[in-house]
């Protein structure tokens, strides 16, 4: 963390401490590859064996009291010195034998090896080095001592500031993911379609959870854009802290740049929103209103993830948190499960950020105006049953009246029940009952037919012996008679029963027509009925799972939703500066 910055004066303590030799040869020559490019490199070290790497070497004896400053291999030179004729047969000089000779006070205690490294050739060489170094003409004068004073919280602000960039240029690849986890996540837009607004082919449901899921996704992206930058410091805080530094500065320093990110993500997010989903918005002004909402949304989560990271122990931990604090994000917004179901829903829903840019996303949209303005829809669920058709005809998105005054609504001339057979029954009307036919006319009975005249009789024999001949032409002449009369009933007989048999073939024709154009009757209006039933149903059981569960996202102001976000951003920040106050005492 310390080299990305870059430092010029790099103090070290025991960087080799533990380590194997093949490590800690790789970290002195790190460190002479530093004091190489320029930087001036400081390390207090016990290890030896590559201390012909530094440039200068300092031993201290008991008490602070210098011993040797000089090249490390002058250094061998002096101190050999010290040792007896036994000890130089032995073995070269090496850095730990210095130690024996420092720690063995016949050769000396820490103030006697003071004095001698002033009276030594290596000191009165570095002095006369020093003043014959030339001061150039144009130096001015040294200005006496000043009192030391504390940097401003505008200084500190600026120095951070810059600092942050430093790391933050300095770590591309982390750079680099930060910068793509916007677009990465913009791109899975695709899922949704371009006609989800669509009144045929949209679907209201999968808008809901469109809205939802860009409000969880823009809290996810702030989150995980902050949850390592004040962790990562904790060591380096607690060393700056102990000396001058401000909470706030430190704070700020981080806050503006995840106004900065928030900014660029937001935007990237926006327009992969419109190249995929293509959101049917009421003016142009709401897609200004859509970056807003996005924008304080990622703020908000860069905000939790500066807590989480000022209240973590370790970076690890702040990772296990991201967790514990995104899945509240789920189950609060009001989206996936509404918050009537939830005990103490809407209380814990009020601190949830997805919620609010959910709801704003969704009035935003404003695909659900029609149903939060209609007043048959404002009533509770029971009297809403009980409206009549009638009744329903005053209201805009309930009865036949949705398929006209509300036919924006996504989805709502959907094939699944708005086909060819229910568009033709709402447009036309109630099927009408065929007329009861008019009976025919009683049938005019047929005239009584006129009785023949009786057969003159025969004219009365004046010889009584033709009496008998003449009884029997009387007789034959009557008998032939009533034959003829017979006849004559006969006919008339059969006339009367097949005009009676015609009237009543006629009646029953007309009867069975009757009994026909009332079965197509019944089959015309029952289908009629069923296809506008079926209809309505199915569009108001749509309408009715929208908006009992999403009700409070369709009323309201989005202004007001962004306040309260901006609410919960002063009271992250509030939370923020606790943590980092308490490390004072942790």
């Amino acid at each position: 963390v310390e080299l990305l910055t870059k430092p010029r004066l790099f103090f070290l303590d025991e960087p080799t401490s533990g380590l194997d030799p093949g490590t800690e040869y790789e970290m002195m020559k790190l460190l002479r590859r530093l004091a190489d490019q320029g930087r001036t490199v400081m390390l207090v070290t016990h290890a030896t064996k590559n201390v012909m790497l530094c440039d200068k070497v300092i031993f201290l004896a008991r008490g602070g009291h210098l011993a040797f400053f000089g090249p490390p291999e002058v250094a061998l030179e002096y101190f050999n010195e010290y040792r007896t004729t036994r000890e130089q047969r032995e073995k070269p000089m090496e850095f730990d034998d210095i130690y024996i000779v420092l720690n063995d006070e016949k050769r000396g205690t820490p103030e006697e090896w003071g004095q001698r490294f002033r009276k030594s050739k290596v000191y009165l060489l570095q002095q006369s080095e020093k003043t014959s170094v030339p001061t150039p003409q144009h130096q001015a004068p040294l200005s006496p001592k000043r009192k030391a004073t504390k940097a401003s919280s505008l200084r500190q602000f600026k120095i951070l500031s810059a600092r942050n960039l430093n790391i933050l240029f300095q770590d591309k690849v982390s750079l680099a993911l930060m910068l793509a986890i916007a677009p990465v996540l913009g791109i899975m837009d695709f899922i949704w379609g371009a006609d989800l607004f669509d009144p045929i082919n949209g679907d209201a449901t999968k808008i809901i959870t469109m809205w939802f899921m860009a409000s969880l996704t823009t809290v996810l992206v702030g989150v995980i854009s902050s949850v390592r930058e004040i962790v990562k410091e904790n060591e380096i805080y607690k060393r700056e802290r102990a000396v001058n530094l401000k909470i706030a500065p430190y704070v700020l320093s981080k806050v503006w740049v995840g106004f900065v990110l928030a900014l660029y993500q937001a935007g990237v997010l926006l327009i992969f929103k419109i190249l995929f989903v293509r959101p049917d918005l009421p003016s142009a002004s709401s897609f200004g209103a859509l970056y807003i909402t996005f924008f304080l949304s990622t703020v908000c989560g860069y905000f939790i993830g500066l807590a989480m990271s000022a209240g973590a122990p370790n970076q690890n931990a702040a990772m296990m948190l991201i967790i514990l604090v995104l899945v509240p994000q789920f189950l609060f917004a009001g989206a996936l499960l509404p918050l009537d179901l939830i005990p103490g829903g809407k209380t814990i829903s009020v601190l949830m950020p997805t919620r609010w840019s959910f709801e704003a996303l969704v009035r935003i949209s404003s695909f659900g105006d029609q149903l939060a303005d209609d007043g048959c829809w404002a009533l509770e669920e029971d009297s809403r049953n009980k409206l009549s058709s009638d009744d329903k005809a005053n209201c805009p998105c309930m009865g036949a009246s949705i398929f006209s005054d509300c036919a924006t609504f996504p989805g709502i001339l959907s094939k699944d029940f708005y086909n060819e057979e229910a568009e033709a029954a709402l447009i036309s009307q109630k099927p009408e009952e065929p007329d009861m036919p008019t009976p025919f006319p009683s049938l005019t009975p047929l005239p009584t037919p006129t009785y023949l005249p009786s057969p003159t009789p025969e004219p009365t024999p004046q010889n009584l012996r033709n009496m008998n001949e003449y009884m029997d032409l009387q007789r034959e002449q009557g008998s032939a008679y009533q034959d003829e009369i017979m006849v004559q009933m006969e006919e008339y007989r059969e006339e009367s029963e097949d005009q009676g048999q015609l009237y009543s073939d006629i009646r029953s024709a007309q009867g069975d027509e009757y009994q026909k154009l009332m079965r197509e009757y019944g089959d015309e209006r029952s289908e009629w009925q069923k296809n506008r039933e079926k209809a309505i149903s199915s569009a108001e059981g749509v309408l009715e799972n929208i908006f009992d569960n999403y009700e409070q996202a369709f009323k309201g102001s989005v202004a007001a939703r962004w306040l309260i976000i901006l609410g919960i951003m002063s009271v992250l920040t509030v939370t923020i500066l606790i943590f980092q106050k308490r490390k004072d005492v942790v």
